[in-house]
């Protein structure tokens, strides 16, 4: 019980640092005229049915971080849910196949399921395939 408050705890001071930088991005955005799209990763923890590689993955042998990590991301969704420029992506991997070559990163059959989930999002946040590209300019002093 101690440990489950601890990571809820924990938890939280993550998701007050993820709304703190939400803001400054916010106000950077407003600076340069764009409107930044927040995205929480999935990550091996949040996945329901695991392939056999990823259930017997050295990750799952770390205790604690498997609940610090649950308890971050419940209290992600928790404290972001209902913000429009919020995107949750820690559930779009529904598939027994392996999509983890770690604990967060994803090979590349994980990338295709989140680059089609992306581009869906994208699009229902008004953006589409065919509008210009950024174009990052270098600032100098």
């Amino acid at each position: 019980r101690v440990r489950r408050r601890v990571c809820r705890a924990h938890g939280r001071l993550v998701c007050n640092r993820v709304r703190r930088n939400r803001r400054i991005i916010r106000a950077v955005g407003n600076e340069f005229g764009f409107v930044p799209l927040f995205v929480m990763q999935p990550s091996l923890f949040t996945k329901d049915v695991l392939s056999p590689y990823e259930n017997d993955s050295v990750y799952w042998k770390d205790v604690r971080s498997v609940a610090f990590a649950r308890a971050t991301y419940a209290a992600a969704r928790q404290t972001l849910r209902g913000d429009a420029d919020f995107v949750d992506l820690s559930k779009t991997v529904s598939t027994s196949d392996t999509v983890y070559a770690d604990d967060y990163h994803t090979n590349s059959t994980g990338n295709d399921i989140l680059a089609q989930f992306l581009v869906t999002t994208l699009a229902d946040h008004g953006l589409s395939r065919t509008e210009k590209p950024l174009v990052l300019q270098s600032i100098t002093h």
